[in-house]
């Protein structure tokens, strides 16, 4: 179920639909991959790899669209040329374990970019990925109002964080073990 992808034109990109609704695309230059449309997504434990899994060699930006209700286990696994994620997805509601093992460990690292209009950061969205996530940072305006638990535990690399003004809630152990993590908070608003 594939469409847009001639394998003799490379001014062409590859797109595929995924059960619910949803849709992933690679641009033209094998470089950025975008998960959107509505719905969930499947896990990809053991055997079973996601469809953009023969593009992780590539892949230097992740742009995850706003209607996308989860992450499924083990999506990006591998995706070791990861630099930026663009978390758009206002609808998240969960999210599976390990979404991102090691990637970014073939970049500079990885820098997170939550999109403003992004209302929580989910629970466990890094934790034990032993992903290279040097930085989070929240777009101008953002609306974000929590940071789900263990949202980052494990991630060793995660370097630099400024938490917006309007975050009223960041959850157990969002930071555990962040050993090289400074946290730097526009305004303490904490009921």
């Amino acid at each position: 179920n594939q469409s847009g992808y001639d394998a003799e034109n490379s001014g062409k990109s590859e797109s595929s639909e995924i059960p619910d609704e949803i849709t992933w695309t690679v641009d033209s230059t094998e470089t950025i991959l975008t998960i959107s449309g509505k719905g969930s997504m499947d896990e990809y434990w053991g055997t079973k790899t996601a469809p953009w899994y023969k593009y992780r060699e590539s892949i230097t930006k992740l742009v995850i669209s706003e209607e996308v209700t989860s992450l499924g286990s083990c999506a990006f696994h591998g995706f070791y040329k990861l630099e930026e994620i663009y978390f758009n997805a206002v609808q998240i509601k969960e999210m599976g374990s390990s979404v991102f093992p090691q990637a970014g460990y073939e970049s500079d690292g990885i820098i997170l970019t939550i999109g403003e209009n992004v209302t929580k950061i989910p629970n466990g969205m890094f934790e034990n990925n032993d992903a290279n996530l040097l930085e989070v940072v929240f777009e101008e305006g953002s609306v974000c109002k929590s940071i789900g638990a263990s949202a980052f535990a494990h991630c060793e690399s995660l370097s630099d964080i400024t938490i917006p003004e309007g975050i009223e809630a960041i959850g157990n152990y969002a930071f555990f073990e962040c050993y090289n993590l400074l946290i730097q908070f526009e305004s303490v608003n904490f009921p």
